[in-house]
């Protein structure tokens, strides 16, 4: 059996260029894909890769894709491929985080005991 284990990968603001857009369906819904996107980064070189979204995050991006505009994206490398998290915080370098939602006191003191950090995102989906 392969390792299951997933590497954490930090969400970062990107700004894509697509090639082309293609929308596609899949037993979840339907899904971006975006080969061959321009991609830079605040700090980094421009790079080509293949960005995708999927789910919350396609529905949320999915108006703003098309070929040749560039649109900055909330996006985390998953494997070679950039998949799309959101979009980014007005103003701001970093990109807009879920809602939060009140953690249950007895839970938190139980992550704590154990040596974890509920604000963490460990990379487990």
């Amino acid at each position: 059996m392969a390792n299951a284990a997933r590497r954490f990968s930090p969400t970062f603001v990107a700004t894509v260029t697509p090639e082309s857009v293609d929308t596609r369906t899949g037993k979840n819904g339907p899904y971006a894909v975006l080969k061959g996107a321009q991609v830079s980064t605040a700090n980094g070189e421009p790079m080509t890769r293949t960005v995708m979204a999927f789910g919350r995050s396609h529905d949320l991006v999915e108006g703003k894709l098309h070929a040749g505009q560039p649109v900055d994206l909330a996006v985390r490398y998953d494997g070679g491929t950039l998949r799309v998290v959101g979009l980014p915080a007005e103003n701001d370098d970093e990109p807009q985080a879920a809602p939060a939602q009140k953690a249950d006191p007895m839970l938190s003191a139980c992550l704590a005991s154990a040596g974890f950090d509920e604000h963490r995102d460990y990379g487990v989906a």
